[in-house]
């Protein structure tokens, strides 16, 4: 089972520089300490390229999409890893710029519930030791 676990990693945004779509081909700069997170990473966990470059939407360009990240994986990271478009049970997390992350079984949002807790002691509310103990509890790592 531990075999088939994975992390997926999204390109544009995440591991490459995005401001806007130039083509199936153009891939931005590395990011770099997504890079050396990935590359860290890929030394415990399977890794995946995590990217709707090569979903369903635009099916004629899969392909030379498929190729452009093959490519710029190897030049920039050094690896040939798996690309896909499709999460399953076996991910264990993806980062992703796009991603709002949730407590698991819970239904809040992380970030929402940061800022709350962060006003709270900006106004009073909670003291400072509230307030690491809010933040521990809620940033605990859930799976990696």
């Amino acid at each position: 089972m531990k075999d088939k676990l994975w992390i997926g990693f999204d390109l544009d945004g995440t591991l490459a520089h995005y401001d806007h779509w130039r083509g199936a081909s153009h891939i931005g700069e590395p990011i770099p300490y997504m890079i050396d997170k990935l590359k860290d990473l890929s030394k415990k966990f399977r890794i995946k390229i995590f990217t709707a470059r090569v979903g369903s939407v635009y099916p004629d360009q899969i392909d030379e999409c498929r190729t452009a990240i093959i490519d710029w994986c190897k030049k920039h990271i050094e690896l040939e890893l798996p690309i896909t478009s499709e999460k399953d049970q076996h991910m264990i997390a993806c980062y992703d710029d796009r991603a709002k992350q949730v407590l698991s079984n819970s239904g809040i949002c992380i970030e929402e519930e940061l800022k709350r807790i962060v006003l709270e002691y900006e106004v009073g509310i909670i003291d400072i030791h509230q307030l690491r103990d809010s933040v521990t509890k809620l940033t605990k790592v859930q799976n990696v």
